[in-house]
């Protein structure tokens, strides 16, 4: 019993000891420390608890007190305030004052801002990269913006032409660039932008000059459009009275049109029915006219058949009498043709001694062959030219009784005949004298038939 109540004193005692053994040492780790092992986070700040023993970095963003262990534990208070970086003036303040910027555009000309704000802060969630970066309290604001701010703007801006930066549009998407960039850059330093501010840009005194003349110009544009759209405005407003007064005009005359259309067609009416009228009576008046005409063709078709039928009757008579007369004026014709040539030898046999006198006669026998070379041709020539007429005469008289039953029938046919046949008469030329052998020969005939 006794050794049990002791075992408990020395347990009670050692533990005792052991407490105040460790609240001793709390007490001057915290003395040596300087810090008490306790940290306040304020509402501006972010902190990173940092273990040592554990090798592990963690971010607090409550605010409030934050206890740790000494030596072996620590917290870092880093500040969340947005920081201005300005880019004003021609002297360096400071890491976050700097001189003017100046840009070198697309085409080579040089413009300024007159200040350049850039708002940027520590990431919330980046806090423990920003304390590894730059180290505990305000590190990361000396330098680091700096860094990068100028080198992006005049990056962004140094696209733009001195004509397209003063447009409102082009300006803010060059600033939007710009952010961008130090956006990305900033990143790996554990910091954020907020926002980019830049001012109107500057230029030299000419250029100035210039673009003061061009907003002058631009001005006057402006109010000549103004002018020109009210002109047109007015312009307008005649043009929709003249169009009114056009539109009434051609209401009055489509009404009068139609007026016109309508009495147009009540008098086309009474045209076609008066039309149809007088073609009624015509039509009538057509048929009784056509059926007396039927009739009279019919009579004069009877006529005609007769009068056919007796023409051919003469027409056979004339083809039998005409045959008959040609037969008998043939054989009067070879009758004739014979005493011809009767007559033709006669002549030559008289010829002949007229030659042979000649031939006595003559002083020389080739005056003589001559003659009667003449002789022998001019009788051939007689001969065959009597045969001719009598072939020309045959032809005459059966032309002339065709084309005479052609043209004018029977009775015309034997006209022609008889008058062809009593005109048909004979002449025979005299003896030629025969020439002396001194004297050329003239032999003349005259035209036997006509």
């Amino acid at each position: 019993m006794h050794s049990s109540a002791t075992r408990g004193a020395i347990v009670l005692e050692m533990g005792v000891a052991l407490l105040t053994l460790f609240v001793g040492l709390y007490i001057a780790l915290r003395h040596v420390a300087q810090d008490g092992g306790m940290a306040t986070v304020h509402d501006h700040q972010l902190a990173v608890f940092a273990d040592h023993l554990a090798h592990d970095l963690e971010n607090i963003e409550r605010p409030g007190v934050q206890t740790f262990l000494p030596w072996f534990q620590e917290v870092y208070c880093l500040d969340r305030r947005p920081v201005e970086y300005i880019m004003a003036g021609n002297e360096r303040l400071d890491s976050n004052h700097v001189p003017t910027l100046v840009v070198r555009g697309r085409e080579g000309t040089c413009f300024s801002f007159a200040r350049v704000e850039v708002l940027y802060a520590l990431a919330p969630e980046a806090a423990t990269r920003a304390l590894l970066d730059s180290g505990p309290a305000s590190g990361f604001k000396d330098g680091i913006v700096d860094a990068y701010a100028r080198g992006a703007l005049r990056e962004a801006f140094g696209r733009l032409t001195p004509t397209e930066v003063l447009l409102s549009n082009a300006k803010q998407a060059a600033t939007l660039a710009a952010k961008e960039d130090l956006e990305r850059s900033l990143q790996r330093h554990g910091l954020t932008v907020l926002e980019v501010s830049v001012s109107k840009p500057t230029f030299s005194g000419k250029y100035e000059e210039t673009i003061s003349r061009r907003k002058v110009a631009d001005q006057d544009a402006f109010k000549v459009n103004v002018e020109r759209t009210q002109m047109l405005a007015g312009r307008t407003a005649i043009l929709e009275q003249a169009r009114k007064e056009k539109e009434l005009e051609l209401e009055r005359m489509r009404e009068t049109l139609q007026s016109s259309i309508r009495k147009a067609l009540r008098d086309q009416e009474l045209t076609r029915y008066e039309a149809d009228r007088k073609q009624s009576d015509r039509s009538l008046a057509s048929g009784l006219a056509l059926a007396e005409n039927q009739a009279e063709a019919q009579a004069l078709r009877v006529e005609l058949e007769r009068s056919t039928a007796a023409l051919r009757d003469q027409e056979q008579t004339l083809r039998a009498s005409q045959a008959a007369a040609l037969d008998q004026r043939r054989r009067e014709l070879q009758l004739e043709q014979a005493k011809m040539r009767d007559g033709q030898k006669a002549e030559l046999v008289q010829t002949q001694q007229g030659f042979d006198e000649a031939l006595q006669g003559a002083r020389s026998a080739k005056l003589a062959k001559v003659l009667e070379a003449e002789l022998q041709l001019a009788a051939d020539q007689r001969e065959a030219q009597v045969l001719m007429e009598v072939a020309q005469l045959d032809a005459q008289g059966f032309q002339a009784q065709t084309n005479a039953f052609a043209a004018h029938g029977v009775a015309a046919v034997r006209a022609a005949l008889v008058d062809k046949l009593m005109g048909i008469s004979f002449e025979i030329a005299p003896t030629p004298h025969l020439p002396t052998p001194n004297q050329a020969q003239a032999i003349a005939y005259s035209k036997p038939i006509q």
